[in-house]
């Protein structure tokens, strides 16, 4: 993944090209232009890796595990580079104000799937609660508690929230399986309800 890619194979096949034909007969320029062909590639190699890590997108293990250090949150040797960069990548959407448009951002980029935000009257005293219900997505490994914790470090603690995560299984008629299940997760002040 060369930014600067100039059409040769390598930075030596570059170099022959700035000197004249016949030093390509001679064996010591030869060989110096191959020495300092190789510390090119390995000069260009660092920079494209450098300018890979600038963006959570194309960022290597090892600069997700020092985002996920610097953002206190646990890293998950289980999960792929890509969901690790998902789940790094959705705690630097909707900082400052936040509103629905910004949580079915952060859901949708961390789930793959739509959500609905609703903010709530909930009881006869006025309390108000919101209310995100999000379908799971085709994600192989999600995880509530990765949810939760993007969505509490984002809404403001005297805000109750409730998320409602909601499986599509496809069954045919003839099928006689029977799925069913209920989670009921509670932290801080947000309760997260999985069910089928």
């Amino acid at each position: 993944m060369y930014y600067n890619k100039n059409g040769f194979d390598n930075c030596y096949e570059e170099l022959l090209t700035f000197y004249p034909i016949f030093y390509r007969e001679i064996f010591e320029m030869n060989e110096l232009l191959k020495t300092y062909g190789g510390l090119l590639d390995v000069i260009q190699k660092n920079i494209d890796t450098m300018l890979a890590n600038n963006y959570i997108q194309t960022a290597d293990e090892t600069t997700i595990t020092k985002f996920e250090k610097f953002l206190y949150v646990n890293t998950d040797k289980t999960k792929s580079l890509e969901e690790r960069r998902r789940f790094v990548l959705s705690f630097f959407i909707g900082f400052g104000r936040i509103s629905a448009t910004k949580i079915k951002a952060v859901i949708k980029n961390y789930t793959n799937a739509e959500a609905d935000v609703q903010f709530k009257r909930t009881d006869e005293k006025g309390n108000s609660r919101l209310l995100v219900t999000c379908d799971r997505g085709m994600e192989n490994n999600l995880k509530m508690y990765d949810i939760a914790d993007i969505l509490t470090r984002k809404i403001p603690a005297h805000i109750f929230l409730s998320v409602l995560i909601k499986y599509v299984f496809e069954c045919s008629e003839n099928n006689k399986n029977y799925i069913g299940a209920a989670v009921r997760v509670k932290t801080r002040n947000i309760v997260i309800e999985n069910g089928l």
